[in-house]
């Protein structure tokens, strides 16, 4: 009984280290090729998950997806967005979800100076958090941080804000 305890185990184990080489090869090939393995042909992996964003309604989940985003943008990935890319993301600073908002900004800030063109879009934004009025919700916990921090990192001044 015990040798063939130790037989399965051991049969499991090679299948699990077989496992983790192939995905480890699947990572490398997809890193070399700048694409994961969730994107149609020529298709970056910001605007897959531009897409799936956008056609989800408002939820934990999709600000999940956008924060993950997010942090897949920062480090290693950096180079591999694109102005296509970053004008997918500024677009989606007029979503109505703030927390998509929030995300996406500190998408841009990641990028830094390349985001420039998401500048007009990140100051309506602002102007827009910055105005409204929400019953409860205190407006130190919108977007409106992330926004500032963007336009630190890509150096530019956001306009001051008028509510009328």
């Amino acid at each position: 009984m015990n040798r063939f305890v130790a037989h399965n185990f051991f049969a499991k184990l090679a299948i699990f280290f077989s496992l983790l080489i192939s995905i480890s090869a699947c990572q490398e090939v997809f890193a070399q090729v700048g694409t994961r393995p969730d994107t149609g042909p020529g298709e970056s992996y910001v605007m897959s998950q531009i897409s799936i964003i956008a056609s989800e309604k408002p939820s934990l989940s999709r600000t999940q997806r956008v924060e993950d985003l997010a942090n897949w943008v920062n480090g290693e990935n950096l180079n591999k967005v694109d102005k296509r890319d970053i004008e997918g993301l500024a677009s989606m600073l007029n979503e109505s979800d703030d927390s998509v908002s929030f995300w996406v900004a500190v998408a841009l800030s990641h990028i830094g100076q390349r985001a420039a063109l998401a500048v007009p879009l990140l100051q309506q934004r602002l102007d827009y958090v910055s105005c409204i009025r929400t019953n409860g919700v205190a407006p130190e916990f919108s977007s409106a941080q992330a926004i500032h921090a963007a336009f630190l990192k890509i150096g530019a001044i956001p306009k001051a804000v008028v509510c009328r």
